[in-house]
């Protein structure tokens, strides 16, 4: 394959699975249900986020049917991804040598970068405590979390929360029992949690314990770990969101009373 010299050939190409992981969170859609979703394995859709399994052509149909994103555009990113590994693996040990001045002071500038930039710390080690979740990170900083801010694992045993993974590129963790998946950044964001006394969802679900956050949720067509943030008080809701929320709930109500 012969490398075109105006297109400059990266150090790393990237696989297609890191736009599908981007695009699967600015949804709030979760890897397990997703993957219910398109009717795969959820190991098997984990495998291609982490950039272990290609894009084949079945799969770019089920993510256009899903996302609305055109197989030929999932099919493209696959192509430049294999492209750019030929390309690389072909790059001549003298261009290397030319580079390696270059790629050296880039090494440094990068370095430099990260010691004054947290989100370029890689996650290392993982525990909780009181209900609360640590991370130790590459650069030996410690952040912690409380569990209310991820309900899933509020909801999780001990044994449960135990299986983690920590992801390709150390920026995240994935629960694959539980679907719940983390993002470095989170452990960024300021807590500033509801109070009880301003926390309207919460007085009502306290009110009604009977009412089952899975289902309000789905009867609203949002995740429903975040609907459960709500509720903790992690979270404040939109106007327009507190709005769709108590509209479900009235529905339901007259739902009921028509029984």
């Amino acid at each position: 394959m012969a490398i075109n010299k105006n297109n400059p050939v990266p150090f790393k190409a990237v696989h297609p699975g890191y736009g599908l992981r981007e695009e699967l969170k600015a949804r709030g859609l979760k890897q397990r249900e997703f993957a219910k979703m398109i009717g795969v394995q959820p190991s098997h859709l984990n495998e291609l986020i982490q950039g272990k399994r290609d894009i084949s052509n079945a799969i770019a149909s089920k993510l256009e049917s899903s996302l609305g994103i055109p197989a030929t555009s999932w099919l493209n990113l696959q192509y430049m991804y294999e492209y750019q590994n030929k390309a690389i693996a072909q790059r001549s040990a003298k261009e290397q040598e030319a580079k390696s001045e270059t790629m050296a002071k880039a090494i440094d500038s990068l370095r430099a970068y990260q010691s004054g930039n947290p989100k370029m710390e890689k996650i290392i080690k993982v525990w909780f405590r009181n209900d609360r979740i640590f991370i130790r990170t590459s650069k030996e900083n410690i952040y912690s979390r409380s569990l209310k801010a991820f309900p899933l694992l509020m909801d999780a045993t001990p044994s449960q929360r135990a299986r983690y993974e920590i992801g390709l590129e150390g920026d995240d963790l994935y629960w694959e029992e539980i679907d719940e998946d983390i993002h470095i950044s989170s452990f960024y964001e300021k807590e500033e949690l509801v109070s009880d006394d301003e926390n309207e969802i919460a007085k009502v679900f306290k009110r009604f314990p009977q009412l089952n956050v899975s289902e309000v949720a789905r009867s609203m067509g949002i995740n429903k770990s975040l609907l459960a943030r709500y509720i903790y008080g992690v979270k404040r809701p939109s106007e327009k969101r507190k709005k769709e929320i108590f509209n479900a709930l009235r529905k339901l109500g007259k739902e009921l009373a028509k029984l």
